[in-house]
């Protein structure tokens, strides 16, 4: 490749995108080469892209700021609200604000960030299938979670990962109509899609189910009449198949006697305790402890009541939930806007994809994960509400 600014992108990208899951010290290469060359580029060409193009990158900015601010002068413990702070910001809000520079700016194309991520979750979904087969996964020769698939990200919290990802495939898919135009290219992208469907369902991962749901359940509205019943379809099949997989982990009593429920309830508390500002980022361990609310159900040690608006309010109140809303909602506002004008099925695709990330995080993990924060910018990025004018 010629060294220019562009596919020096395109590697940082690559490093950071592909091994997301894969191994901590590449992507994190990934992301400092992405950053050096974005300063440089910046310097070089005097273009200060357009950071704050979008109303809600400004909202994410004064989220930041008060995250650093309660961290700072509000948090229990300082040190670790702003040491788990500080790699939020470099290694995932720092890459959504250089991804939506230079998307906007024409830098790179979001085909390519796109493909990245369906490479990743792909290879995902091939490891979890090697892992199923052989008992221990390609890449790292990790063991399944008991007889729950993990693939190389060695927990079976990668269903977070593959449902948060496979919305790639058709955005893919809409934005480059022209290419799938024969059977054999759709039969390409199909078996792609195959494996991480595979790995999700292995998981067992039922947050990342509810959120894949979420998403084929919002994009079929797009046109009831032809993509109701495929998406239906698919649903019923995969029911049919795995119809034992499913309703087990699906069981009403199992779910009635989650761990989650009480750490909700605990969480809930701490937010009584202190409601406007909380008790600090990434304190909700801390917390408990000190209040002596010991879990019955799970260890004193858990960072995170496994939802991350409960999170919110008990790590930094009402105040920290409404600006994280406040950059969500307006992201949902401006792509719906835009929509109205459009009808683009892209931009309706970007609508699901964001909604499916929210229906996961209420009974998903910690919200500083940074493999999980990471994908997620990754889509916030994707999802800025260009003039996608696909149609279908």
């Amino acid at each position: 490749m010629q060294l220019n600014s562009n596919n020096l992108y395109k590697l940082s990208l690559f490093l950071y995108i592909v091994f997301l899951p894969i191994s901590i010290s590449i992507r994190q290469a990934g992301i400092i080469l992405l950053t050096l060359v974005f300063v440089y580029d910046c310097f070089k060409n005097k273009a200060y892209y357009v950071l704050f193009k979008w109303t809600e990158n400004k909202f994410l900015l004064i989220f930041l700021c008060y995250l650093l601010f309660n961290s700072l002068f509000v948090s229990m413990d300082s040190r670790t609200s702003l040491d788990v702070l500080f790699n939020a910001i470099w290694q995932c809000f720092l890459v959504y604000y250089i991804l939506s520079s230079i998307t906007i700016s024409k830098k790179v194309d979001k085909n390519y960030i796109l493909l990245l991520l369906m490479i990743s979750v792909t290879i995902q979904g091939i490891d979890g299938i090697y892992q199923f087969v052989t008992g221990y996964d390609f890449i790292k020769h990790l063991k399944p979670f008991g007889d729950r698939l993990t693939a190389s990200l060695d927990t079976p919290r990668v269903g977070n990962f593959v449902s948060l990802s496979l919305p790639a495939f058709f955005a893919y898919y809409f934005r480059n109509n022209d290419t799938f135009e024969s059977w054999k290219a759709k039969l390409l992208l199909f078996v792609a899609f195959l494996p991480p469907l595979f790995l999700l369902i292995f998981s067992k991962t039922r947050s990342g189910w509810v959120g894949f749901f979420v998403f084929l359940s919002i994009f079929s509205f797009y046109n009831v009449r032809k993509l109701f019943l495929p998406v239906f379809s698919i649903l019923v099949l995969i029911l049919f198949f795995f119809k034992k997989i499913i309703l087990n982990r699906l069981n009403f009593n199992i779910i009635l006697n989650d761990p989650r429920f009480e750490l909700w309830t605990i969480a809930l508390k701490l937010f009584k305790l202190k409601p406007i500002f909380g008790h600090g980022v990434a304190t909700f361990c801390n917390a408990f402890n000190y209040y002596h609310l010991y879990p019955t159900k799970t260890s004193r040690h858990i960072q995170h009541p496994h939802n991350i608006y409960v999170q919110f309010l008990s790590e930094t109140g009402i105040i920290g939930l409404l600006l994280f809303f406040t950059f969500i909602f307006g992201r949902l506002f401006n792509l719906l806007k835009t929509f109205l004008k459009t009808k683009s099925i892209l931009l309706w695709i970007y609508v699901a994809w964001i909604c499916s990330y929210l229906a996961t995080a209420f009974s998903a993990h910690n919200f500083f994960r940074t493999w999980w924060l990471g994908t997620f910018m990754i889509v916030f990025a994707i999802t800025s509400p260009e003039d996608e004018t696909s149609s279908f």
